[in-house]
């Protein structure tokens, strides 16, 4: 059996042909994702009056992000300078 190693560079145009014989089969033993370097934040998210912006951009995740629910006792308190209110 002969084993071939293939590497793909990322930003790089790439024509892959094969010149050997017909019969030699190509196959990927795992998907490959363009995901660059590894995000290292959480993966646990709690729900927050503002927006939260998780740095997931160019890096591979290796689970998914969980979105912890609204705990049933949460109430809103807002001030507007003479009132304060919970909701």
């Amino acid at each position: 059996m002969v084993e071939f190693h293939l590497s793909i560079e990322p930003q790089a145009d790439l024509e892959l042909r094969v010149q050997d014989e017909p019969e030699r089969a190509l196959s990927i033993g795992m998907p490959y994702i363009d995901g660059g370097r590894r995000y290292e934040g959480e993966y646990r998210v709690r729900p927050e009056p503002f927006e939260q912006t998780l740095p997931t951009a160019d890096r591979r995740m290796e689970r998914n992000v969980v979105v912890e629910p609204i705990p049933s006792n949460y109430g809103l308190i807002t001030y507007n300078g003479s009132v304060i209110t919970v909701s």
